[in-house]
């Protein structure tokens, strides 16, 4: 069985590449508590330069916070991945969230709860 079934994690890199000494990228925050199946859920995830926070509807992940001052990755001319509701690990898209996903907004800087909330 799968520990991450059903999880919500917050990705964020530096290099763009997997994180130097794993096979995949590591540096993530991660919900302890399952997506709800079956109903709506509000998902955020921040990122404020120095944790990556993730919250289900307006909890935070509690001490599932990542610690990661490295900054996000510049694809300068070539540009950088981003993804929502999957990411990609050796230029494979996996994790993939299977659902529906509604107004999706992304913002140039990390929300406060408060402001998520």
């Amino acid at each position: 069985m799968n520990p991450n079934k059903d999880l919500v994690h917050g990705h964020i890199s530096s290099t763009g590449e997997i994180t130097p000494g794993w096979q995949t990228c590591i540096t993530y925050a991660s919900r302890i508590d399952p997506v709800p199946v079956d109903q709506w859920a509000k998902i955020a995830m921040t990122y404020d330069s120095k944790n990556i926070k993730v919250y289900i509807n307006e909890k935070l992940g509690y001490d599932k916070k990542f610690r990661y001052d490295k900054g996000i990755f510049n694809g300068a001319d070539y540009g950088a991945d981003f993804t929502a509701g999957a990411n990609s690990v050796c230029n494979t898209m996996s994790n993939q969230f299977i659902g529906l996903i509604d107004a999706l907004a992304v913002y140039n800087i990390a929300l406060k709860k408060d402001e998520i909330l």
